[in-house]
Formats: structure tokens, C-alpha cells, sequence
């Protein structure tokens, strides 16, 4: 019995199915060596190659030279950028080459149409809803509830227009070294005029005041901005938190928390992109803008006039045509456009004309910098 069971035994053994070439290198396999190949972090590799098809055809001729690869790229970028427009053309077959979008006519801007080819990097509106957003600016300047008022300074006691002028000059030069935006500086003086023009301000709290009302500003237009502790520290120490907490809270409370509205940045930011102003020209105006704000007497002027008259003056410097336009009863809130812009025009370039014989020089340093491209020097 058992020399039969170990005869069927050799039988199976030699009848057993060969193995194949796969099947063989699986079973030689280290089980132990999976395991540790397992243990090892996955070296994957993400980053993609750019401009794939580009490199493959660069690659092939070796003996090309930098410069002949560059120029080679760039051809092949124009043939690219001809394929796609060819096949957005062939997409709308029915749409003629020159077809252009239908513009729509509002009624009110019928002279403007607003020139889209200025670079958006100082311009933070969408290009195709400027003229609404710019109708909407002057409806919100005309309708605004609370606005600072020309002639508050004879109700004050212990301050007059001069102090007035130092606080602006040194929150200019505070905004500046905090590297806030544009709209957090006019907003500044705004809420700062605003409550001045209802409330009576003691001299030692002025500086107070200022601060407060920067700090206002931040919360409403910046997403990061400087610590409590650090508007305490640009005024040497001279309040306490507390004290700035609690101008805070009488300054939102006294204007009813109405601290929004349209300011002259807004508007010029509009018509310099209609206008297409260049860098240089774009920044003279704004350095005529910012140095309005250190005059009291440009309060009695809407927003809006001011702006414009700071582009009308950047016009006639640089002898560009189509000022005229700027006398539309559409572009600003004034009962007689053309004087409006006019005067004040004149009272921003006497402002800005003694500007070099005055101490408060922080905006003319400030434009005198090779990143203003250094507007300040040329007038």
C-alpha cells in the first residue's frame, strides 16, 4: 500500500504543469525586498516640462546656439498663436473677420467711449463697466449723506486750516512708510474733514484724530495693515490705546457709521484709463490729486471736479487733445462744469507751484521717486 502511494505520488510530480518565463520570476522574488522597497518614500516626479512640443523640436538639432534657439521659439509661438485664432475663426464661420461686439449707449456718457488699452496695474476696474461704475460714482457723490462741509474751520477754536495741513502732510507720509493703498489715504482725510465738520477737535487731540481715522480706513479697504501698537508708535507715544479705541468708536458713532463714498482717486483712476494716459502722465495727475488733499479750500469743490481737473490740467501740459470733452455736464457734479474745473485747476497748480517753498514736502518727496517716474521734479 505504501509503494502505491509513492509511486501515484512521482506520477503527479512528473506530470505537473511547466512553469512559464513570468511565472518563474515571480517565484524568485524576495518577499523581504518588497517589503523594504515598500518602506522607501515614493520619489514621483510633478513637475511638468514647458513648452513640450518646443524643447522636442530644439532638442533634435544639437549644434543650434542659444540665440538660435530663442529665435526659434519665438517663431514657433507666433505659428502657434495663428493655429489658435485660425481655429476660433473656424469655430464661428458665420461671424465676419472685422466683426466687432455691439456697444451699448446709456443715453448719458454719448460722447464717451471709454479706450480699454491702458494696462490694468493702476486701474482696479473692470474695463467694460466703467462707464456704469463711473455713472453710479457721481449718482453716490451727489446723494452721499454725510460729506465734509467748506467753512467748518471758523467753528473750530483751537485749530485752524495751517494744522490742518501739517496733520495731512504727516498721515501721507505715515501711509507711505506703512505701504497702504491709495484708497486708504482719501479715505483717511474724507472721514477726517467729516467729523471736523460737525465736531469740535481740542489741539492736543488732533494728532489723535489722524491716526484714528487711518486706522478706520485700514480696517475698511486693506487686508493686512500694521498692529494697534504700531499707530500708537508713529506717534512717538503720545496716546495710549485706550485713548485711539475710544476716537475710534466716537468718530464711527458721530457719522453714523456712513464713512463710505466716492472720492477723487476714484474718479481719476476712471478717466486717466478713458483718456489712456501713459505712466508719466498718469502720475502727475496723481501727484496733483494727493497734493490737493493738504488744502482746506479744495473742500468746497465736489470730488468728482477735482478729479477731472487734475486731468485737465495733465492735458494741457502734455498738449493732448480732447479736454474739451471734460466740460460734459455727465462728468461731473457741478452746476457750471467748465468754470468748476477751471478754478479749481488753478488752485491745485498754485498749490502745487509753492509747494517747494513750503515744509510740508511729503508728497513731493514721495513723487520725486524713480517709481513715480519722478513727476514731482518736472513742475
Amino acid at each position: 500500500m505504501y509503494n502505491h502511494q509513492k509511486k501515484i505520488k512521482n506520477v503527479e510530480k512528473n506530470h505537473k504543469p511547466k512553469k512559464s518565463k513570468k511565472e518563474q520570476k515571480i517565484q524568485n522574488i524576495d518577499i523581504k525586498q518588497i517589503q523594504q522597497q515598500l518602506k522607501k518614500p515614493l520619489a514621483i516626479n510633478l513637475t511638468l516640462p514647458s513648452n513640450l512640443g518646443i524643447n522636442k523640436f530644439l532638442n533634435k538639432k544639437t549644434n543650434l546656439s542659444s540665440e538660435e534657439k530663442d529665435t526659434k521659439k519665438k517663431d514657433l509661438f507666433q505659428i502657434i498663436k495663428i493655429e489658435e485664432n485660425q481655429k476660433i475663426e473656424n469655430s464661428h464661420p458665420n461671424t465676419p473677420k472685422n466683426a466687432q461686439p455691439p456697444q451699448q449707449n446709456s443715453g448719458n456718457f454719448q460722447n464717451l467711449q471709454f479706450n480699454l488699452s491702458l494696462t490694468r496695474e493702476n486701474i482696479p476696474y473692470a474695463g467694460e463697466y466703467l462707464e456704469e461704475i463711473y455713472l453710479n460714482l457721481l449718482l453716490e457723490e451727489k446723494n452721499s449723506i454725510v460729506k465734509p462741509k467748506f467753512g467748518y474751520m471758523s467753528n473750530q477754536t483751537e485749530i485752524n486750516e495751517q494744522m490742518r495741513a501739517i496733520l495731512v502732510d504727516w498721515i501721507i507720509e505715515v501711509h507711505f512708510q506703512f505701504n497702504l493703498k491709495q484708497e486708504t489715504l482719501f479715505m483717511t482725510i474724507w472721514i477726517l474733514d467729516s467729523y471736523l465738520s460737525s465736531y469740535n477737535i481740542a489741539r492736543k487731540s488732533l494728532q489723535l484724530l489722524g491716526i484714528t481715522c487711518l486706522l478706520i480706513s485700514c480696517k475698511s479697504h486693506e487686508i493686512y495693515f500694521p498692529s494697534h501698537s504700531k499707530f500708537i508708535e508713529v506717534t512717538d507715544g503720545a496716546y495710549k490705546l485706550e485713548e485711539m479705541l475710544k476716537m475710534e468708536n466716537e468718530i464711527l458713532k458721530n457719522l453714523n457709521f456712513n464713512i463710505l463714498s466716492p472720492n477723487s482717486n476714484d474718479f481719476y483712476n476712471i478717466l486717466s484709463k478713458f483718456f489712456n494716459l501713459n505712466k508719466k502722465q498718469y502720475y502727475l495727475g496723481k501727484y496733483f490729486i494727493e497734493s490737493s488733499l493738504l488744502d482746506y479750500k479744495m473742500i468746497q469743490y465736489p470730488q468728482s471736479v477735482i478729479a477731472v481737473a487734475c486731468i485737465y490740467f495733465v492735458m494741457k501740459y502734455f498738449g493732448l487733445n480732447g479736454y474739451q470733452i471734460l466740460y460734459n455736464k455727465y462728468v461731473v457734479n457741478a452746476p457750471c462744469p467748465e468754470d468748476a474745473i477751471k478754478d479749481s485747476a488753478k488752485e491745485i497748480y498754485s498749490l502745487v507751484e509753492n509747494l517747494s517753498n513750503s515744509r510740508l514736502n511729503n508728497v513731493k518727496n514721495k513723487y520725486g521717486l524713480t517709481q513715480f517716474e519722478s513727476v514731482s521734479e518736472i513742475i
